[in-house]
């Protein structure tokens, strides 16, 4: 995965850990709905002015933004990210368990 992948995958999970619609990320971030698509999946790169603005809307640092590391390795990942926006604090824990069950009969 290169740079800008993951660039675009920060960018999609910064805006999901605010909870907010590729829409209303838009209007925040002063852009069109479809920049922040294009943004989210690779397709345009974000000016400078929009990385400060979304370190300013989520309270990342310009490192965490533009950093080739980060905790979301793929696509998979942030889709994960997004439908657990949608779920409810126990729905949350529903899914934690269920998960550490699956790792734990893994090597079954």
């Amino acid at each position: 995965m290169n740079v800008y992948e993951k660039l675009a995958m920060t960018i999609k999970a910064a805006r999901i850990s605010q909870g907010m619609s590729q829409e209303e990320f838009a209007e925040k971030l002063e852009v069109s709905s479809t920049h922040v698509k294009h943004m989210e999946s690779g397709h345009r790169k974000p000016s400078v002015d929009i990385l400060f603005k979304i370190v300013e809307l989520t309270g990342m640092s310009v490192d965490e933004v533009i950093s080739k590391k980060t905790k979301l390795e793929n696509e998979t990942d942030v889709n994960i990210m997004s439908i657990l926006s949608l779920c409810s604090e126990k729905e949350k824990q529903l899914v934690l368990k269920i998960a550490k069950d699956i790792i734990a009969n893994r090597d079954v």
